[in-house]
């Protein structure tokens, strides 16, 4: 994939114009998926997407489904990345998953390179995965897509912006940035493993779960 910049794409309906927010996550051991990781899961703010929401209660009942994946930036905040989900059976839809590196979204993003997939679930805030783990999902395999330098560039830039904010040298701030990096793919690689546990910038410590 060619360097992630600004981009648009054709839509089936306006209301896939607008980002499907995600408002919970988990991770899920899948035998076949992933070479065996866990993969991660994202509950997804479908309360204005019913598409969506119908198209993951539906596709329970097929044996597979066609979809088209991407990696693409539509706007200009650096610390946002977006995974773009182009379904075309059993039905189509459209939807675009931002990954906020501010809301701790990173090591979700680590868990979908190392693992090759990802499990959408439809919900509303507060939803969590251990209070319905039975709710309809769906698993979805990302490919390499040649993402991966991309994405190194990205998350470094956004750790010594960080670590700068808060009044480190640069000289200090990239070794500090690669010690982060390093942290998060551990913890991205532990099981189960979600989100709310990673640290909330560079410069905190994880949280206990």
């Amino acid at each position: 994939m060619k360097k992630p910049r600004l981009q648009t794409i054709t839509l089936n309906h306006p209301r896939e114009r607008v980002p499907v927010a995600i408002v919970g996550d988990g991770s899920i051991a899948t035998v076949g998926v992933g070479e065996g990781r866990m993969v991660p899961l994202v509950i997804l703010d479908t309360r204005e997407r019913q598409d969506l929401a119908e198209f993951i209660r539906l596709h329970q009942f097929i044996t597979a489904g066609d979809v088209a994946v991407s990696w693409n930036k539509f706007d200009r905040n650096p610390d946002v990345i977006s995974l773009v989900l182009r379904f075309s059976k059993p039905s189509e839809t459209v939807a675009i998953i931002p990954f906020d590196l501010r809301k701790s979204h990173a090591i979700l993003v680590e868990q979908i390179l190392a693992s090759r997939g990802l499990y959408i679930q439809a919900g509303e805030p507060g939803d969590r995965l251990r209070n319905d783990p039975n709710r309809p999902k769906v698993i979805v395999e990302i490919p390499d897509l040649d993402f991966g330098a991309d994405w190194e560039k990205m998350l470094k830039g956004y750790a010594v912006r960080t670590y700068r904010a808060k009044g480190m040298s640069r000289a200090k701030a990239v070794p500090a940035a690669a010690q982060f990096m390093a942290l998060l793919r551990a913890m991205a690689a532990a099981r189960p493993f979600s989100a709310s546990s990673a640290p909330t910038s560079p410069a905190s410590p994880p949280r206990e779960e």
